[in-house]
């Protein structure tokens, strides 16, 4: 086997190898039959009406967007398409995406399929991989209604299901298949073509039993077209949802729910493509708070993973990518959707049935949705489009999907070892605390711990047992970790393993005396910097970096000096902030936030039902946006705050934007998302 030439991505992940990839049992291989791992993100905005843009547009240049991807780890990128969209012009509209011209000059008057060019050409050139999923047919968003992949002909009622007259039959959906692949043909930048988002089982769809709704044979037919102009792509067939067991009949299991999507049928029945190892399979996996999935962690859920889709990994049938998966991760309920789904994807739940990994073999692929800010759950990855801005609670998540080349080790279903040798070294000091990528811990033994890619990490080597790790602490010798779902274990030096078996919610170490890294400061509700502030305190953090704040009921006064940029989200109780940093992120919570920002382009958030959002230095001169929930534009209105400046209100009570000093603003100055 050949080496490959790997290049890294942000956050120590790895960027793909050029070339287009194919499949090798339950792997995804490069042309040198290396196994590696798609860790992609969605990016929103072309699965709408005719004239819709991507989002973020407004904001920032494309060229910056996927700059924001790259840094934060990713690989690739699954851009949505619809059929009534394709070849449409963007409208320009705050309803279906402006696109700011003086940041995107290239792209003006260009249609979404000119658009998507280029894309995957600036994509190519940082080393971005791209993939293309087919929405739906008349831009209704999400998942078509019909639970089809066309709208008009044998097999529909004539519409989408949502309302509007069907005008994409079958044939044409392979037209359109045809004409985006025709683009790309021999652009191995576009690794892969999604062939339709979510149908489900409202559309009387079965697996290779023949008529008008046969998915699979959708899948043999359309792939086949598209492989006559574009063979290198991989072809990507997502299950139909059911969220009841499909009929007896179907070609799929008629005992098993497949919610996330019906794959049952693969074991005996195939697609079969004319140019083979091209097939990957996908579904998409929310928690419930997103989906409705009843039983989304726990052995509940790893027994259906094993069922619809895992078997195929787990038997070395064919690799599942899958295609959507994220949330805000701010709840108790999605913490542990994250801990279940993303330890069965690397590989940790062996014993109960789910896949494993040995030698240089790859866990499964995953993409996470979506990229930038949102108004709605999931939130998307960072609070302001373009680089920076990171929600570190997702990080916490995207970072165990990361691509990383591995040769040789294995993964054992009881115990794992590493980390033999020692560094030299003089032990960490006692209470040591390190959160997310940076920072490390040196025992006693001179073995240096860290976090990569949501796993503990020892002298490089990371333990994959472990996942969804968000924090080390070093306490009376002792290492410990903390995952995703706040659930802390204890590395045992004499039986190489972490304990107890379940974790323990009792910290190690009070949260007062977490220690700062420097460079990285994060402040919970008022606990940072080895103090606990009280009501009106201010803290004062001086070493340079970053600052990722969120506050919660305490009111507070923070002062940020000589810090790069501050991220900070606000809580219910009043706080007032000053940050002297470059470019700076601040979230407005219910209470009210009183923000005197930095000399850069800082981003403000004002979110639906959100208190006041008071700020004292605002100016677009230096390049400061604000951000509004879009459900609140029909409200605007502004007037005088009798102090200069213009107090925005939107209709309801209570809250509002006051911009200290800035006379007047207009809505279209707004960026309503």
């Amino acid at each position: 086997m050949t080496a490959s030439t790997y290049t890294a991505s942000g956050r120590g992940g790895d960027l793909l190898p050029s070339g287009y990839l194919s499949t090798q049992g339950n792997q995804i291989v490069d042309a040198n039959g290396n196994p590696v791992r798609i860790d992609s993100i969605g990016w929103n905005g072309t699965a709408g009406p005719a004239g819709s843009a991507l989002q973020g547009l407004w904001a920032a240049s494309y060229e910056s967007i996927l700059d924001s991807m790259k840094a934060d780890g990713f690989n690739a990128v699954r851009i949505p398409w619809t059929d009534v969209n394709l070849n449409a012009v963007p409208a320009n509209t705050p309803a279906l995406g402006t696109i700011d011209f003086s940041q995107n000059p290239d792209l003006k008057g260009l249609t979404t399929l000119q658009t998507f060019q280029k894309i995957v050409a600036y994509a190519s050139q940082i080393g971005l991989k791209i993939i293309f999923d087919h929405h739906n047919n008349e831009g209704s968003g999400g998942q078509q209604a019909n639970g089809l992949w066309f709208d008009s002909g044998p097999g529909t009622n004539g519409t989408d299901g949502s309302g509007h007259t069907g005008t994409v039959t079958a044939a044409k959906f392979q037209q359109d298949w045809v004409q985006l692949a025709q683009t790309f043909a021999g652009n191995s930048t576009v690794i892969g073509y999604d062939l339709d988002n979510e149908p489900t089982s409202v559309g009387k769809i079965n697996w290779g039993q023949g008529g008008p709704t046969d998915i699979k044979a959708m899948y043999q037919t359309v792939g086949n077209a598209i492989q006559a102009v574009d063979p290198g792509a991989l072809i990507i067939c997502e299950g139909p949802q059911f969220y009841s067991p499909p009929p007896s009949g179907s070609g799929m299991n008629s005992k098993v729910a497949a919610p996330e999507g019906d794959l049952t049928g693969v074991a005996t029945n195939p697609v079969v493509l004319n140019a083979p190892n091209k097939v990957v399979y996908s579904v998409h996996e929310y928690p419930k708070e997103i989906s409705a999935i009843t039983k989304d962690s726990g052995t509940a859920a790893i027994q259906r993973y094993n069922q619809v889709w895992g078997y195929l990994v787990s038997q070395n049938i064919a690799p599942v990518w899958i295609g959507e998966m994220g949330a805000s991760m701010k709840s108790s309920d999605s913490k542990a959707w994250a801990s279940t789904l993303l330890g069965y994807m690397n590989g940790a739940y062996g014993a109960q049935g789910g896949p494993t990994f040995s030698g240089n073999q790859q866990p499964v692929s995953g993409s996470w949705w979506v990229v930038g800010p949102q108004s709605d759950n999931p939130d998307g990855t960072q609070t302001a489009w373009g680089p920076g801005h990171y929600r570190p609670e997702q990080q916490a998540i995207t970072d165990q999907m990361l691509f990383k080349p591995a040769s040789g080790g294995t993964t054992s279903g009881t115990t794992t070892t590493f980390g033999t040798t020692t560094t030299s070294g003089t032990a960490s000091p006692n209470a040591t605390i390190v959160t997310g990528s940076t920072g490390s811990i040196t025992d006693a033994q001179g073995k240096v711990w860290t976090i990569a890619g949501g796993q503990v990490a020892v002298n490089g080597t990371p333990d994959t047992l472990t996942s969804g790790v968000i924090k080390l602490a070093y306490v009376n010798g002792t290492v410990w970790q903390e995952n995703s779902a706040d659930r802390w274990g204890a590395w045992n030096s004499a039986t190489s393993v972490w304990g107890p078996t379940n974790g323990t919610s009792t910290p190690p170490i009070s949260a007062t005396v977490e220690a700062i890294s420097t460079g990285s400061t994060t402040m919970i509700d008022g606990t940072i910097a080895g103090q606990t502030t009280s009501q009106g305190a201010t803290v004062d953090l001086s070493a340079p970096g970053t600052a990722q704040v969120v506050l919660g009921s305490t009111a507070d006064t923070l002062t940020f000096i000589g810090m790069s940029s501050v991220s900070l989200t606000a809580g219910t109780a009043n706080a007032v902030v000053t940050a002297d940093g470059g470019t700076n992120s601040f979230v407005a919570g219910s209470g009210t936030l009183d923000v005197t920002g930095g000399h850069g382009a800082d981003a403000y958030t004002f979110q639906a039902g959100d208190g006041l959002l008071k700020i004292e230095d605002f100016s677009f001169a230096k390049g400061d946006t604000l951000t509004v929930d879009k459900s609140l534009q029909a409200g605007f209105s502004q007037t005088s705050d009798g102090h200069g400046g213009v107090l925005i209100g939107f209709g309801t009570s209570g809250h509002g934007i006051d911009l200290v000093g800035v006379s007047s603003i207009q809505a279209s100055q707004l960026h309503f998302v």
